[in-house]
């Protein structure tokens, strides 16, 4: 794949997470062009953008809420630990299944919230 595919690939999976901007910025596609010149798979990013969005999901809802996500920076630690120490197969394909029961309840709930407003109800 080349560059600015991978680059695209990866601006999109992060623009899809939960908490994230609706835009990229300049800092994001320089970390994107740094993690594909260390050749850091797509599937290792899904699986990080995915790890990260499901343990601020679930999340104890007596802690105080978290920002929302400002920059791809945020997945970095866990992509970085992805290099060093490789998931089972097995548990990346339950992440990323909760993952995409996630991004449908996410999906809902805003499909939701704009019925709601165009309706005029809360």
């Amino acid at each position: 794949m080349n560059r600015s595919e991978y680059l695209r690939q990866v601006l999109s999976l992060y623009l899809q997470a939960p908490d994230t901007p609706h835009r990229v910025r300049g800092s994001d596609r320089g970390i994107a062009s740094t993690f594909y010149q260390q050749k850091i798979s797509l599937a290792d990013l899904r699986y990080a953008i995915a790890l990260v969005s499901l343990q601020r999901a679930r999340r104890a809802s007596h802690l105080p809420a978290l920002e929302p996500i400002g920059s791809l920076a945020y997945f970095r630690p866990v992509v970085e630990g992805l290099r060093h120490k490789p998931v089972d197969p097995g548990y990346a394909l339950y992440v990323l299944a909760s993952y995409r029961n996630l991004l449908d309840e996410v999906g809902k709930t805003a499909m939701h919230r704009q019925n709601a407003a165009v309706l005029g109800r809360r």
